[in-house]
Order: structure tokens, then sequence, then C-alpha cells
């Protein structure tokens, strides 16, 4: 797990798995180690200290929460 572009580059040219954050919350909730009101708290945390405390993908953030809120 890195956060790190270059390093998540170098470790898919070396044919290493790469799973960030997001990833992680969806794999946690797809089998069910996370309630689904759980994992949409995280991604509001997330998405709450996105660009200051954290770095991800805002897109990816709003198409999960968007998910999550439809239902």
């Amino acid at each position: 797990m890195t956060g790190d572009m270059a390093l998540r580059k170098a470790a898919l040219q070396e044919g290493v798995q790469v799973i960030g954050t997001i990833g992680i919350l969806d794999e946690l909730k797809n089998n069910a180690l996370l309630q689904p009101e759980e994992y949409q708290m995280c991604l509001r945390m997330l998405h709450h200290y996105n660009g200051i405390k954290v770095r991800l993908p805002e897109h990816e953030l709003l198409l999960r929460l968007n998910e999550t809120e439809s239902k």
C-alpha cells in the first residue's frame, strides 16, 4: 500500500499488486468486514481531510460516496 505514485508505478512494473486506501476500504466492505455505515463514514472522513491530511483521488471518493448515499 502506498500513496506515492512513483513507487506505485515501480511496483506495477515489477508485477507487484498495488492497492491504495480506497481499494482497501472497498475490499473490507465487499468482504463484509465493514458495515455499510462504517464504509460511508470512512469515505466521508477521507473526503473531509482530502488535500489537508490525505491525498486521494477526489473523483473516486465522490463516486463511492454518491453510490452509498443513493442506497
